[in-house]
């Protein structure tokens, strides 16, 4: 569910933020806004399986239930991103006639909209997903004690994410030490 809230955060902030910014320049984005809509009703579905999973009482986890309820989002989300990805690529935006002051408004309203999500959800999901150099890229050098301390006893509900994941949690780092 984390997972399914944190693409439903990054979508909104995206519909409300920056496909209105870039519409006129990249046409690519009415076919973003397309996906999001396929992908929101695919996220749907997912949700609602993976909801009734967790209820009490509920049938047992099933891998092809679950394969065929994630299927749909996995199907579109990956062509969707790998595509988004060179739509809002620097040299993608100023061959569409982008300046560097509507770039700079565009991650303003980016910004502005993120602060929007539930971050109780998307930021656990980052915490636990994102490597240590992705983190330190994105929330800036932490101190010892947030990183050591804060973060696993924080991150500790969600460690069972893994049991779900197609690949093993990543190893730690060699020295045992977390380094930023």
């Amino acid at each position: 569910l984390s997972f399914l809230n944190n693409l439903k955060a990054h979508h909104d902030q995206e519909e409300e933020a920056l496909f209105p910014l870039l519409k006129p320049k990249v046409p690519a984005i009415d076919t973003r806004h397309e996906e999001h809509v396929v992908l929101a009703d695919a996220m749907t579905t997912a949700r609602a399986y993976l909801t009734t999973v967790q209820a009490e009482g509920a049938p047992a986890w099933s891998a092809s239930r679950f394969t065929e309820a994630f299927g749909p989002v996995v199907e579109v989300v990956l062509p969707h991103v790998t595509a988004e990805e060179g739509d809002v690529a620097p040299g993608a935006l100023r061959a569409a006639g982008i300046e560097d002051d509507e770039a700079r408004a565009v991650l303003a309203a980016m910004a502005e909209e993120g602060m929007k999500a539930d971050r109780t959800t998307v930021l656990a999901f980052m915490l636990v997903h994102l490597t240590r150099e992705e983190r330190a890229a994105f929330f800036g050098k932490m101190p010892w004690a947030v990183h050591e301390l804060v973060m696993p006893v924080y991150t500790l509900p969600h460690a069972g994410w893994w049991r779900f994941a197609a690949a093993a949690p990543r190893a730690a780092s060699p020295t045992g030490k977390d380094e930023l």
